[in-house]
């Protein structure tokens, strides 16, 4: 078995990296790692990556201290780390982030809003990469390097980061970002493999569309990377229904006030694919999605959900309008029965009041194209006025 000391390797650790897997199955015995190469042989280093100030190859199991600048080869999986420019010093470095010892997630994120009024905004920039860096590696299935549940936390923790319009622009920029983002809020198979849990998928789905709420800048780029085309073929083959319902939020927030967005949404078929949207199973989760997808088609039919529109746009717009017409229509006539429970009751009544208001508006928008049942012209002008 070869070993190498911690001074020679400085020297060997490029030859080491490329002849040997980011996946190899390594072994850690107290501060030493060893893994098998590529020819069959096998070497040893220490557990602990020795950051300087020239970007290192990380090698497989080796602790990473936090607040380093990193890099992936997306085609090697091999993964470089630095120290930050401004100080060369290991210290500073795993200071930007501090160990956290609190298990709940709630605490956790109370902690990080309450550090984000105190560190510099280099600093901040750092912890918002280093999360990044978490779903950029679960995504292209480097699992030696990153967990599930670890990458959930880095979700969940981006998604209160990028409330702040710098650190969502600093995302949204990140060429790796978006591309991963996209592959964990999708149900496919992935190169073989099951999808992520639907946990990963809503949360994926959240962070896409807290980023570009709001910021035209941002809609902007989302419709240069063809955010929106991914994400409704996302919800097409979407199963779980919180994870459609975040799918809806993301494409929502993308659309809204964005002229280029929403024809970009209607020349895909957006919302042909919103009419295929029906949950399989009854319950709260579902109730909710259907609500959902009936608030964002009365928003699509609302001239001040975006009055920079396009005539192309527009045109799809109203070409739809007998499709969801009749679609509303049917689903308040199946909805009509009440249910026992109280609970159920109330979210039905909730369906029903969305179903009535976007079909009003439909029907107010497009009055030649739109026609109601007589028997449910009353009942709709009841029901929106609830």
């Amino acid at each position: 078995m070869v070993r190498i000391s911690l001074l020679a390797l400085a020297f060997l650790t490029p030859i080491l990296a490329h002849d040997i897997s980011p996946t190899a199955r390594y072994t850690i015995t107290g501060d030493t790692v060893c893994a098998p190469t590529r020819n069959g042989t096998q070497v040893c280093y220490p557990k602990a990556f020795a950051p300087t100030a020239e970007f290192q190859i990380i090698l497989p199991g080796q602790d990473i201290p936090a607040g380093l600048h990193i890099q992936i080869d997306m085609q090697t999986g091999l993964k470089k780390a630095k120290l930050p420019e401004d100080d060369n010093s290991l210290h500073n470095a795993v200071a930007v982030i501090p160990d956290d010892p609190l298990e709940d997630v709630q605490n956790k994120q109370d902690l990080l809003r309450e550090g984000s009024r105190r560190q510099p905004q280099h600093q901040l920039e750092d912890e918002l990469q280093l999360r990044l860096e978490s779903i950029v590696m679960l995504a292209d299935r480097q699992m030696a390097y990153v967990s599930e549940d670890s990458a959930i936390e880095a979700l969940e923790e981006l998604e209160d980061l990028v409330h702040d319009t710098r650190r969502a622009e600093q995302l949204a920029r990140d060429i790796q970002a978006i591309p991963a983002l996209l592959t964990l809020a999708s149900p496919a198979l992935h190169r073989g493999l099951p999808p992520w849990s639907p946990r990963t998928r809503q949360l994926a789905a959240t962070v896409l569309g807290s980023t570009v709420q709001n910021n035209p800048k941002l809609q902007a780029l989302a419709v240069t990377a063809n955010v929106i085309p991914h994400l409704l073929r996302s919800l097409a083959a979407e199963s779980d229904p919180k994870a459609a319902s975040k799918h809806i939020y993301a494409l929502s927030a993308l659309v809204r006030g964005h002229a280029g967005a929403l024809e970009q949404f209607t020349n895909q078929g957006g919302l042909r694919t919103l009419a295929m949207v029906h949950p399989q199973n009854a319950g709260k989760d579902a109730h909710r999605l259907e609500i959902r997808v009936a608030r964002f088609v009365e928003d699509l039919f609302n001239p001040e959900f975006n009055p920079k529109q396009s005539k192309d746009a527009e045109d799809l717009v109203a070409q739809q309008a007998g499709v969801w017409c009749t679609d509303l229509a049917k689903r308040l006539t199946d909805d009509m029965e009440s249910l026992d429970d109280n609970s159920e009751r109330l979210a039905t009544d909730e369906r029903r009041t969305a179903y009535a208001l976007a079909l009003l508006r439909i029907k107010n928008q497009h009055p030649l194209t739109c026609t109601l049942p007589s028997a449910l012209r009353p009942w709709v002008r009841t029901e929106s006025a609830r």
